[in-house]
């Protein structure tokens, strides 16, 4: 919906709300970033780790020794705790969003202006969002 300067005193509330749904959106999208660069170059050292084993295995060696199967099990142990990290974070951000989408949908619901109160209606149409939002 399109806000006239004129009433934009008088939706101040839920344009506030509004600015936090966008602002977890894009947290979340930042933790994404995050999260598929962590994954995408943990998958890169894994095939590297396999190929060199596989390259000592071909030449007759050992596939690796113990201060490279150390420094792997640690770089594995360091992958595992950010992931959880990351985890709690998405978490963190859901619930954060669902409580941001919760206030805006309600603040739209009360207001005076007909355009802005149904807009609520509008978003949650088919009452997904409250539904999941109740349940939380």
């Amino acid at each position: 919906a399109v806000v006239s300067t004129q009433s934009t005193g008088e939706h101040r509330a839920v344009m506030e709300k509004l600015y936090k749904v966008f602002s977890h959106a894009i947290n979340f999208i930042a933790e994404y970033d995050d999260a598929s660069d962590m994954l995408k170059t943990h998958e890169i050292v894994r095939r590297e780790r396999e190929t060199a084993i596989q390259s000592n295995t071909d030449k007759g060696g050992w596939g690796t020794n113990a201060a490279k199967e150390e420094a792997g099990r640690a770089e594995d142990m360091e992958f595992r705790e950010r992931l959880a990290f990351i985890s709690q974070n998405f978490g963190t951000i859901r619930e954060g969003f669902a409580a941001c989408l919760g206030d805006l949908l309600s603040a739209l619901s009360r207001e005076q202006d007909d355009t802005v109160k149904f807009l609520s209606l509008r978003i949650d149409f088919n009452e997904f969002y409250r539904g999941h939002l109740a349940v939380k």
